[in-house]
């Protein structure tokens, strides 16, 4: 078996990558009364990205020319929430319950473009110096929007039982329009032995 000179990985086979990125959120609280509140945000991701892939001549997986590969990636997200929540205890009885709802788009793109079967001439790394016959090149594009609601109820009495339910429906732009929507909720009970006794 043939082997590569370790010096020949480290400095011969070379792959980077340069990506600008944004991102940031903005948030808004507001007491409507001491057991009201309510909160809003918006946020945004997004970011670029380029991936260069070059390997040189003499390469024991490749031996014609080198290679060479670019890949282009692009996404963005933005999320919009709110969420009411209130919250009172009653002598012995506790309860806090929210509503709120999210909104979130994504979206995202790619294009790549490397050889197959070498290079036309070594250590020239260029999609302009591959043949027609060796270039492979894909791209891809999506996007996604998911609206959501969601409520939660936490009730406690005399800080020995605790019961814990939670509601949500999410909607999906990916899925058929007759079966986007799906619902999931939750319920938990604990109980504090220690004080009881």
């Amino acid at each position: 078996l043939d082997y590569d000179n370790p010096y020949f990985l480290a400095n011969e086979v070379i792959n980077s990558f340069t990506r600008n990125r944004v991102f940031g959120n903005i948030k808004a609280d507001w007491e409507i009364t001491p057991d009201l509140n309510l909160m809003g945000r918006y946020a945004i991701d997004y970011y670029d990205e380029e991936r260069e892939g070059k390997i040189a001549p003499s390469y024991t997986r490749e031996p014609n020319n080198g290679t060479y590969g670019i890949l282009n990636l692009r996404n963005y997200e933005r999320n919009a929430d709110f969420l009411l929540t209130y919250s009172k205890i009653f002598d012995k009885f506790g309860m806090s319950v929210s509503g709120g709802g999210n909104a979130r788009y994504n979206r995202s793109s790619s294009v790549r473009n490397s050889s197959s079967g070498g290079l036309v001439v070594p250590n020239v790394y260029t999609i302009s110096n591959i043949t027609n016959s060796n270039l492979q090149y894909n791209s891809s594009w999506s996007q996604r929007a998911v609206y959501s609601v969601y409520g939660i109820a936490n009730l406690s009495w005399n800080d020995i039982f605790y019961l814990d339910l939670t509601a949500r429906n999410d909607w999906s732009s990916t899925l058929p329009e007759e079966n986007q929507s799906f619902f999931y909720p939750s319920a938990s009970l604990s109980v504090l032995l220690s004080e009881m006794v």
